[in-house]
């Protein structure tokens, strides 16, 4: 992953090229469809890094790509076995985006497009405590503590809630309460770089079906 969008350009294309090319000859076999969709895997990746990732616009369509790919693929999955669980980031099962300076649609609400409301999604907050990232500017990933969520936010409203732990449905929540989720706030949207520069600022109620708040989350031990 760090390497392989260093080579050039015209190499990387023409390996997407190639990757489709594969693929197209697997189905015109009737290859297993299991084996399909994992050659299918591989020709996505490698489509995702055909863009010009040093251009702006050629990198939105990737990652409105990958996006894409995530989704089409986690349907895909569903629909074989009959039940999925997706676990990923809050930005990627969210039903909006919350970096508006990014206009691409997310993969949560591309399943929902797809499936219906037999996509059900779950967002995380937390009050305080760690978690692993990697640095902004490149680096192993490493342990990161935060305090307090910042008041204002949702974070901090949440964890006035005389529960310590505790998950709420937004979508039969009180009126009261879907009226507080309905307008956006600041929330910390934690990906896999931390810190981020953009200020997220997301509505609960319109971004998750159910919240899952903790009042202080630890970091996973690194192997």
């Amino acid at each position: 992953m760090r390497e392989y969008p260093q080579r050039p350009l015209t190499e990387r294309r023409a390996s997407a090229g190639r990757a489709a090319r594969a693929v197209e000859l697997l189905r015109r076999r009737g290859t297993d469809a299991t084996i399909l969709r994992y050659a299918t895997f591989i020709s996505q990746v490698a489509t995702m890094y055909s863009y010009n990732l040093n251009d702006q616009a050629e990198l939105l369509k990737a990652v409105q790509y990958r996006e894409q790919a995530m989704a089409d693929n986690t349907v895909w999955w569903s629909r074989r076995t009959g039940r999925t669980l997706l676990s990923a980031h809050n930005g990627h099962v969210a039903y909006g985006n919350s970096r508006p300076q990014y206009p691409y649609r997310i993969q949560g609400d591309l399943i929902r497009e797809q499936i219906g409301r037999g996509y059900v999604n779950v967002g995380f907050t937390f009050y305080r405590g760690a978690f692993n990232a990697f640095p902004p500017d490149g680096g192993p990933l490493r342990r990161v503590v935060v305090g307090p969520a910042a008041p204002g936010g949702n974070e901090h409203t949440l964890d006035k809630v005389r529960y310590r732990d505790f998950f709420f449905d937004t979508r039969t929540a009180p009126a009261v309460a879907r009226g507080w989720l309905g307008h956006a706030r600041p929330t910390r949207d934690i990906g896999a770089e931390y810190p981020d520069q953009h200020k997220p600022v997301v509505a609960l109620g319109t971004f998750y079906d159910i919240i899952i708040h903790l009042h202080r989350i630890q970091a996973a031990d690194l192997l």
